[in-house]
């Protein structure tokens, strides 16, 4: 078993104004559990044509959906959707039909009326599947039922749960699957929208504790920060539909502040401002702005920074001036569609909320081997050529001269490796999963293809010589589609996901079955040493 991320995946992030020219309606995909399996929060119109555009994630992946509320930006896509990844019912007795008995193949989770909604468009359309799906309501106090009799069941329909709330008028553990390093738990909360609205809290019950809570539209998620605590979470995804903008950011924006947020809250929907104060509310390590109002246009490329860049990132300094996070790296991201976001395990955390909650140590059966506490570090053992938890590098280089080590950290600190093989550590990148990259970080062309450190354009070097102050890219974020002709990348470049310049390490054949270097240096074609940048993963 691998070092394993979660990680999100944007499938649509536009508000219900969308669908718009470079965003989809609401949708995304988390992988939390490690195994292949994904799933999904809220399923727009169009999502099934997503998938087309990411590379190594497919729709027979998803085996449960969650919907944040019914308005038809957040569920118009699921029947198309569940008709592509169930099996079709055989025609005229051509191949096997439904397995007596089998399970369903897909789960549906979401508020009163979305098991009627799903059966009577599957019953209108005259669809049927060899495969079942069943939907699991969770009921408010007064919420109308949906029989799931035999009797009136579709017939790829299996019987769903009807769930209603504990007595704090929250939904725990409504699902508990085994992830890579224990059980990963669903919760859910109320928050206030013009319709019945959730939020959905994905959070692993063992170390490394990651938690996250995703929104749906709102415009007060107060009662979700009872599941927001103990640990804070990892990520917060935090709708933002409409902001003020001022006029000279974007002088088509005339509307008054007070005016944006009056007509935003009537609406039951939220500003960046309201998205960051609730992080700093709940402590979140990280803040994504989704929902997007459809009057806003994702950049789309251009010289340097156009007014649509320019009112992006007006967004993120509102949520970020709201939020105050801890630490001058961390900003608010606004979500764009394809964006994926990975939220690696983190020891020190872990041990720190292990101190601070009381959580006892797991058994942790994987490659890195037992963890434990001992005085004031959290020790991870690791073997020959496993993953060091924490920085995303290898044991021992591919030519199997390493050796085991020990990863430690204390209280607050980063991880480090303390092993005889820590020099031959391999140069790490990342790769553009179904995006194109905006630029590669400080090293130059081809040395680098958009490093987990790595800025969109901050510190690279334009074609004309001078640097390029473009927007920062976060940590484990792929960038967007599309990038500025001043961008380190030419777009014919940018396509490929890389271009190796004269410098680089190798030439794009060369590189193919080179070993990994012994060492942080290699050569140039021209015989002179070049340094090569070493990407850590943060703690």
């Amino acid at each position: 078993m691998g070092y394993k991320h979660m990680a999100l995946t944007f499938l649509g992030t536009s508000s219900g104004g969308g669908p718009t020219e470079h965003r989809n309606c609401s949708s995304l995909i988390a992988d939390v559990l490690g195994n292949g399996e994904l799933w999904m929060v809220d399923c727009a119109e169009g999502t099934t044509r997503q998938f087309a555009f990411i590379r190594d994630v497919r729709p027979m992946q998803v085996n449960k959906i969650f919907i944040t509320h019914m308005h038809v930006d957040h569920i118009m896509g699921i029947i198309g959707f569940l008709r592509n990844v169930l099996f079709p019912k055989p025609v005229l007795g051509s191949g096997p039909d439904r397995e007596p008995g089998a399970p369903p193949r897909v789960h549906v989770y979401g508020p009163a009326g979305i098991r009627a909604f799903i059966r009577n468009i599957f019953t209108m359309t005259a669809s049927a599947s060899a495969e079942r799906y069943a939907v699991h309501e969770l009921l408010r106090p007064g919420d109308p039922r949906t029989s799931c009799d035999t009797s009136v069941l579709h017939e790829s329909e299996a019987p769903g749960s009807d769930i209603p709330p504990g007595e704090d008028g929250l939904w725990r553990d409504i699902v508990r699957a085994r992830g890579t390093y224990g059980d990963v738990v669903v919760d859910v909360a109320p928050i206030a929208h013009r319709v019945p609205s959730f939020g959905y809290v994905f959070s692993e019950s063992a170390p490394p504790l990651r938690k996250i809570v995703i929104l749906g539209d709102t415009s007060d998620p107060t009662p979700i920060i009872q599941l927001c605590s103990n640990p804070p979470p990892s990520v917060l995804v935090h709708e933002a539909t409409d902001a003020h903008i001022p006029p000279a950011i974007d002088r088509k924006q005339k509307r008054e502040p007070d005016v944006v947020l009056a007509r935003t809250l009537a609406r039951g929907h939220s500003i960046p401002a309201m998205a960051g104060a609730f992080a700093r509310v709940v402590g979140a390590e990280r803040l994504v702005l989704n929902h997007i109002g459809g009057r806003f246009p994702f950049p789309d490329g251009g010289y340097g920074m156009d007014w649509k860049t320019r009112v992006m990132a007006e967004f993120e300094r509102q949520a970020t001036d709201a939020w105050k996070p801890t630490s001058h790296k961390e900003r608010a991201i606004v979500a764009s569609d394809f964006m994926h976001l990975e939220i690696p395990p983190d020891w020190g955390r872990a041990a720190r909320l292990q101190r601070e909650t009381g959580v006892e140590n797991a058994h942790i059966d994987n490659h890195i081997g037992p963890v434990s506490q001992a005085g004031n570090a959290y020790n991870v053992e690791f073997g020959e050529d496993d993953v060091a938890p924490g920085l995303g590098i290898a044991a021992g280089p591919s030519t199997n001269r390493g050796v085991g080590g020990l990863v430690e950290v204390a209280a607050g600190d980063d991880l480090y490796v303390d092993a005889p093989q820590a020099r031959n550590v391999r140069a790490e990148t990342t790769t553009w999963r179904g995006v194109r990259a905006r630029g590669g970080g400080p090293s130059d062309r081809g040395s680098s293809r958009g490093n987990v450190h790595t800025t969109r354009g901050q510190g690279a070097t334009r074609r004309d010589g001078r640097s390029h102050d473009g927007w920062k890219d976060k940590d484990n974020i792929r960038a967007s589609p599309r990038q500025s002709r001043d961008a380190p990348y030419s777009r014919r470049g940018e396509a490929s996901h890389s271009r190796p310049n004269r410098d680089a390490l190798y030439s794009r054949r060369e590189q193919r079955g080179k070993p990994d270097l012994a060492d942080d240096t290699a050569r140039r074609r021209d015989g002179t040493n070049v340094k090569t940048r070493i990407a850590w993963d943060e703690a």
